[in-house]
């Protein structure tokens, strides 16, 4: 059941448009009837649950949305529970891993506003609540350990001081650095500034799942060092041991993957790409 990226994406900006599209029919979707009902259902109990409570009562409001969702996950977990369309499943299953983040949100803020010993009472239940989330999230995203907080920031900062630091030591290190300076490659600034913007658009789109930011991360970082690695002596490249550095950092140096699509989603989000890492992509440098 796991999905690739791309669908992820696809997924994650349309389910809004997906909830309005079940009072139109499902014919696009080729859904059996006894689908379309249980969508509908679906679409209503979670019309509720996202509907924050006026006056939140833990035992009369959240504890019981809490057990309506950890049940319906559950169901929807469970392999021996067999809906009609696996499509159907997924869909619905992301509708209620959202609305229990929703819920999550809601009642931890409400908890705040408590004394310890009601937070006591209801933290465990939470925190069931949390695990069926997890546990729900890995059926969309296998191995979700392997997420991780890759840094993007202060990259052409750490590039530029550590130029200083490798090249301007000894007796002769001021003229070892501006011959280093003028002769180091003149797209690296363009890199970096592909880098900066990938790393602005995240900060301007909090919503993304993790998992969807790890992948955008991992994918600028591994094509501006494969774009690197391809150079004549490109295996001696500054940047390209810091990029290495970070993913190593965060777990990742092995997966030196580049998500499919990924020039077209940059061009979609108005990220410009350095046309030599545009013929880095398309030429099949991507593992």
């Amino acid at each position: 059941m796991a999905w690739k990226f791309e669908e992820i994406k696809i997924i994650h900006e349309e389910i809004n448009r997906d909830i309005q599209r079940l009072d139109q029919g499902m014919n696009d979707w080729g859904l059996t009837p006894y689908d379309v009902s249980y969508f509908k259902d679906q679409k209503a109990k979670f019309s509720v649950y996202a509907l924050p409570l006026v006056k939140p009562r833990w035992f009369g409001g959240y504890q019981d949305k809490l057990d309506f969702l950890i049940r319906d996950i559950k169901y929807l977990l469970d392999p021996n529970k067999k809906i009609n369309s696996p499509e159907a499943k997924k869909r619905v299953l992301l509708f209620a891993l959202v609305a229990a983040q929703q819920i999550v949100e809601q009642s931890l803020a409400y908890l705040e506003t408590k004394d310890s010993a009601k937070q006591t009472q209801c933290l465990p239940e939470i925190i069931l609540l949390q695990k069926q989330i997890e546990d729900g999230l890995n059926v969309f995203f296998p191995e979700r350990e392997k997420s991780f907080n890759l840094r993007l920031t202060d990259l052409r900062e750490e590039y530029e001081q550590a130029y200083i630091e490798n090249h301007s030591g000894g007796c002769f290190g001021f003229f070892t650095l501006k011959l280093k300076l003028f002769c180091r490659v003149s797209t690296r600034n363009e890199e970096l500034q592909f880098i900066e913007d990938i790393n602005a658009y995240l900060l301007e789109n909090e919503a993304l799942q993790p998992v969807e930011r790890q992948i955008i991360k991992e994918s600028a970082l591994n094509l501006v060092r494969l774009k690197i690695q391809d150079e004549l002596f490109g295996e001696n490249s500054l940047l390209s041991r810091l990029i290495v550095e970070r993913l190593t950092e965060a777990g990742s140096v092995n997966d030196i993957e580049i998500m499919q699509g990924f020039l077209e989603f940059c061009e979609e989000r108005n990220i410009t790409v350095p046309e030599e890492l545009v013929a880095c992509y398309q030429e099949g440098l991507t593992p």
